[in-house]
């Protein structure tokens, strides 16, 4: 070990009882031993290295320069991928690090230039009343402020991405930065009804051990799917919703709401955002932004179906025998091609639903794809008299939205009919 005469005179007592190790100093070998005869410590010098070894304590105890680049790098990632990126359970990130920034490290080294005046008067900090109420006011300043700013964000911040690797590598990141504030606070909550060394080591190591990282886990698949959807025009409504409000914001759609997530809000039927909350996959972000339409559109459907009590659906589940026998059957190819073979086979959109494990209005949104293309006959999907009313009420200049055609025709059609039709004069009008 290769130490400096000062550090070896000064850390003399906390070696004692290793006298016959070897220390490297100024080139020259020398046992600890020897140095104890030819220069032993006084009192005053032991209790000057006391006096400097706790002030290096709180000096390490009040420095947030490692959280903040941790803090910093994480808002990095999640910002430069918000593309692929869902954030979710947390407040604004860039907004939380802000006010950590202008706040709690600002401030922090304000605190270590008055504790380096403080300092100067070399008093011993466990024992000095000034110090100890600096202290004292500091920790439950700097502690609720660790509460206001990280509570509702880096603790409860969840994300989800298809890629792989950052994935990884943001998990790691939030792991580094949610430790760092476990352990800093832990340090800081230690000086609060007085300081010791051996307290405030005990504190931050137990911070250390005890901090359970998360582990990177693949996206799970939610409790319900779509072949569990009793309610397939409100699931409409909304993916109708969510496509609308992706295109106002020039986003994907996925970053308005996963399309689990949709399907979770259809069966549960939240019509209050606490409800809404509950549900995997939405946050506070979400309910901040999406929440009062989302509860509108549940709470409309259900006043017009009259639900009150909401049933739950039995999850349909299969057995690893009958998917075997199921992928037996289904032909290669894309998920739309598929379900157009299985159409043009004489197969019923009901029945190519229930085969396939999917509601109603997903094989119709697979075959509107092929009218539009020009791929599938119109008059497959609808008799003539249904494209003549559909197309009636499209021409109506004024009221011509979805919602507004679907309120006209009444019950009688849904909103996929009215899908299909447009598909129609999409590619009647591609012909012209």
């Amino acid at each position: 070990t290769h130490l400096s005469k000062e550090e070896l005179i000064a850390g003399i007592p906390a070696l004692k009882g290793k006298e016959d190790r070897v220390f490297t100093v100024d080139c020259v070998q020398i046992s600890l031993d020897e140095i104890s005869r030819n220069n032993p410590p006084n009192e005053s010098t032991l209790h000057e290295a006391k006096i400097s070894y706790q002030q290096k304590l709180l000096y390490e105890c009040f420095d947030f320069t490692l959280l903040a680049k941790r803090l910093g790098y994480l808002v990095y990632l999640l910002t430069r991928n918000a593309r692929v990126v869902q954030v979710s359970g947390a407040s604004d990130m860039s907004l939380a690090e802000q006010m950590a920034r202008e706040s709690i490290f600002t401030v922090s080294e304000n605190f270590s230039n008055q504790l380096y005046t403080v300092f100067e008067a070399q008093n011993l900090p466990e024992t000095d009343e000034h110090t100890l109420e600096r202290l004292n006011k500091a920790s439950v300043w700097f502690s609720e402020k660790f509460a206001a700013i990280f509570d509702d964000s880096v603790k409860t911040l969840q994300f989800e991405t298809d890629n792989k690797e950052l994935r990884k590598t943001i998990n790691s990141v939030l792991n580094n930065c949610r430790k760092e504030i476990e352990v800093k606070l832990a340090g800081i909550l230690s000086c609060k009804k007085g300081f010791s060394p051996s307290a405030y080591l005990h504190a931050v190591s137990a911070a250390e051990i005890d901090f359970q990282p998360s582990k990177v886990k693949k996206i799970q698949a939610p409790a319900y799917s779509e072949s569990d959807i009793d309610h397939p025009e409100l699931f409409e409504i909304l993916r109708d919703w969510r496509t609308a409000k992706a295109s106002e914001l020039d986003v994907a759609r996925f970053q308005v709401l996963y399309q689990r997530v949709l399907i979770q809000i259809v069966v549960f039927l939240p019509d209050n955002q606490k409800d809404l909350l509950k549900i995997p996959g939405v946050g506070k972000k979400t309910i901040e932004n999406y929440g009062k339409e989302i509860v509108e559109h549940v709470r409309a459907y259900r006043k017009k179906k009259g639900i009150k009590d909401v049933v739950l659906p039995i999850l349909k589940g299969v057995t690893k025998e009958t998917s075997k026998v199921e992928k037996k059957n289904i032909p290669k190819g894309s998920t739309r091609t598929i379900s157009l073979d299985m159409f043009n086979e004489g197969k019923s959109i009901v029945e190519i639903a229930k085969e396939r494990g999917f509601v109603n209005s997903t094989i119709e949104g697979h075959l509107i794809f092929f009218v539009e293309e020009g791929q599938l006959s119109i008059d497959k999907l609808l008799s003539s008299g249904q494209q003549a009313a559909i197309t009636r009420e499209l021409s109506v200049e004024e009221e011509n939205s979805l919602g507004s055609v679907k309120e006209r025709l009444g019950d009688e059609y849904t909103y996929s009919h009215i899908k299909m039709m447009l598909a129609h004069q999409k590619h009647m009008a591609s012909k012209k």
